[in-house]
């Protein structure tokens, strides 16, 4: 299986270097890297250029791409560009552990009724607020009976297809039903249009650790913990109930 990584990147220099070192120490070398700029403004792109060099020496395509503002936008463009037949989909803050892909290459292999895997996701911010975090995710990752896919750490088979079509006109609906969609609301989507074809799974093996951060700061307390917990509960239940309503979005 060939894997092709997607990493969108907004003002990431102080944590893209690391994201990019744990690629290069993967114990199975992905096919391709594909860093999205979304309106970078700092050295993130010289910093991905650096870096070119040392992947393609590793022979590991590398491309970096520009899209339009927003998280959406620079998903959407680049699971457009990946070659690989497993999408690997991570955030510019994400430090894999080395056998990230082959955790994910195994799991694949071993049921082909899988469509997407979600690893295991730590913060690395130390506050108190943070470390309870990391362990209500872990203990909801092994009670719940269905596996949300996380943006920042996982991996789908890629089906040809444009992922985010219909994305923009169920937002502007849900939105208008009162649904804040501040965060995981695109994983929800790809969820949900990926789970006719097969099963979502929880692998606690491919782990990925990850800095927090929350409108701009790094503060975060538990009231502000509680309201994005209470927020993504309530996205994932409109989103559902949206796809209940609009079957057409399900990938055929």
């Amino acid at each position: 299986m060939d894997i092709s990584f997607v990493i969108p990147c907004s003002n990431e220099e102080q944590q893209l270097p690391s994201c990019l070192d744990s690629l290069l120490e993967q114990t199975i070398k992905p096919m391709q890297v594909i860093v999205v700029l979304n309106g970078c403004a700092d050295n993130s792109e010289k910093i991905a250029k650096d870096y070119q060099k040392r992947f393609v020496d590793n022979n590991i395509e590398f491309d970096i791409v520009n899209s339009k503002k927003g998280l959406i936008n620079a998903r959407a463009t680049g699971f457009s560009k990946v070659r690989g037949n497993i999408i690997a989909s991570i955030d510019a803050d994400s430090i894999l552990i080395p056998q990230w892909v082959q955790y994910m290459i195994d799991a694949f292999e071993q049921d082909n009724n899988i469509v997407g895997i979600t690893g295991k996701t730590v913060f690395r911010n130390k506050s108190i607020a943070i470390k309870l975090l990391n362990l209500f995710n872990a203990a909801a990752s092994r009670a719940k009976k269905t596996i949300p896919l996380r943006g920042n750490n996982c991996a789908i088979k890629n089906l040809n297809i444009n992922w985010y079509d219909g994305y923009n006109i169920m937002k502007e609906t849900l939105e208008s039903n009162g649904c804040i969609l501040e965060s995981h609301h695109d994983d929800f989507f790809l969820m949900h249009r990926l789970k006719k074809h097969g099963s979502i799974i929880y692998e606690k093996e491919a782990k990925a650790s990850l800095f927090m951060k929350d409108k701009g700061t790094n503060n975060l307390n538990f009231l502000r913990l509680l309201e994005r917990w209470q927020n993504r509960k309530q996205n994932s239940k409109m989103i559902a109930n949206y796809f209940e309503k609009h079957s057409e979005l399900v990938v055929d």
